[in-house]
């Protein structure tokens, strides 16, 4: 399994098309150049699951490249481990942006453990959420949901937001982001696809909304993506392109 930081690693360095030094990345992850390198390794061990291949140079660092022969529609996923307390923030932040009871067979699934383990992990939920003075309340046959002042809900998923960014992603653009701009960037997602029943796996989802900080950091430095007309007439036929579409009118709002 990887573990969400060696995730992101694997989303930064695909985005980039240039070698990535070592020492940037222990930067961007605030961990040692050992931990980087362990992460690495880790991710070789899967490059033909993840179809990529991972090129090494002493000076230039590493790079992450497309393997020729990938094939699209395999869209191989791996399972992600979880510590404890990020079950705890996942399961918050499920339950806030879901717009039902969920009930703790479906958080089981969704982080790949037992229904007891996440039973357990409930308890840590409520004590975070009484210190916003909100309740972890249970509809019967349905599921939790979280209750309170409206203010307070706003205030503590605004925090999750915050923390939960700015501990399991790279450092890179977070900076120029408030507390409320980052609620706002995960908040259109989140709301688009759910509004548009677009499938898509947790840690799509989280991939998607890192990109998406990255693509805003790069804009407000002048940078531009280019697409060539094919790839964008291609593009342009897919539910994904409308769903992008859509996110993308929410962040300009």
């Amino acid at each position: 399994m990887l573990s969400k930081r060696q995730r992101n690693i694997l989303s930064y360095l695909s985005a980039e098309k240039d070698f990535v030094m070592i020492s940037e990345l222990a930067s961007l992850f605030q961990v040692t150049e050992r931990t980087i390198q362990y992460d690495l390794e880790f991710i070789e061990s899967f490059k033909n699951d993840l179809n990529v291949d991972v090129d090494r140079n002493k000076s230039l660092g590493v790079k992450l490249s497309q393997k020729e022969n990938y094939n699209e529609n395999s869209n191989v996923e791996l399972d992600i481990h979880y510590s404890k307390n990020e079950r705890k923030e996942q399961i918050i932040l499920s339950l806030f942006e879901s717009s039902s009871p969920i009930s703790s067979q479906s958080l089981a699934d969704l982080l790949n453990v037992s229904r007891r383990t996440v039973v357990d992990d409930l308890k840590s939920v409520q004590l975070w959420l009484e210190e916003y003075a909100l309740i972890l309340e249970y509809k019967k046959n349905k599921g939790f949901v979280i209750e309170g002042n409206e203010k307070n809900l706003r205030e503590a998923y605004a925090n999750v937001v915050n923390e939960y960014f700015r501990k399991s992603t790279a450092q890179i653009g977070i900076e120029i982001f408030s507390k409320d701009e980052l609620e706002k960037i995960r908040r259109a997602v989140i709301t688009t696809i759910s509004e548009q029943d677009f499938q898509l796996v947790q840690v799509g989802i989280d991939g998607l909304i890192y990109h998406i900080i990255i693509a805003i950091h790069r804009a407000k430095k002048k940078f531009v993506f280019e697409i060539p007309d094919e790839e964008y007439e291609r593009l342009s036929n897919t539910d994904a392109f409308n769903i992008a579409i859509q996110i993308t009118t929410e962040l300009e709002k």
